[in-house]
């Protein structure tokens, strides 16, 4: 297996999977390549389950289905005067113009319904924390997390990708960047307010892991 190496600054070594054939191993700049080549032994068993884990995701990648609320459809493409996405209960159907690809179109899609859908949650849950105003609400497609909270500038940033995931995992990550804005890490201050609003929080947490695949 073909291994790249990076080295910074950072204090612990990590290992990520590139592809079935590639890991990039970051690691501090006093590490060695022994050590390295000792701490791939000793955890080859996690760096294998990492593998198993990029080719079902790959295979899920290449589906040709997209996701919208948790639910894969098949999806058809059509050529028209304007730029619509209708989703019924067997099949998507993107029609684009000659001036976008459907893709973009299937994009613009989801941010519209996730500012709908996150704006209809916002107004549900910000009365449930006390001296909680309501964020400002921003709809991005991010690369790698599903939401961020900057609370200084009192803005809540949704993943638009967030949308293809059941409606549940929708509105878990929206309280959990809420409850950003009283705990602004991850402490047991912070779990313990999450599991007061949405005690089943931790089941949803992992539930999400296994959509991970539509952040790459």
């Amino acid at each position: 297996m073909k291994l790249q190496i990076q080295r910074s600054r950072r204090k612990s070594i990590a290992v990520k999977v590139i592809n079935e054939d590639e890991l990039l191993i970051k690691a501090p700049y006093y590490t060695s390549d022994k050590e390295i080549e000792k701490m791939l032994d000793e955890y080859s068993h996690r760096i294998d389950y990492q593998i198993e884990v990029y080719q079902r995701n790959k295979e899920k990648r290449e589906e040709k289905v997209l996701y919208y609320l948790g639910k894969a459809y098949p999806y058809r493409v059509e050529l028209g005067k304007r730029n619509n996405v209708s989703v019924d209960n067997d099949v998507i159907i993107i029609t684009h113009t000659m001036s976008t690809t459907y893709d973009k179109v299937y994009d613009m899609f989801l941010k519209k319904e996730t500012y709908r859908i996150v704006e209809e949650l916002l107004d549900i849950y910000v009365p449930m924390f006390k001296g909680l105003e309501k964020p400002i609400l921003k709809v991005k497609r991010l690369k790698s997390k599903w939401g961020s909270c900057a609370f200084l500038d009192k803005t809540v940033t949704i993943n638009s990708v967030l949308l293809m995931c059941p409606i549940e995992n929708v509105k878990e990550v929206v309280l959990h960047e809420l409850c950003h804005f009283y705990y602004h890490d991850h402490s047991k201050a912070f779990h313990a307010l999450l599991e007061e609003v949405y005690p089943n929080h931790r089941k949803l947490e992992r539930e999400l892991k296994s959509y991970a695949f539509l952040l790459q």
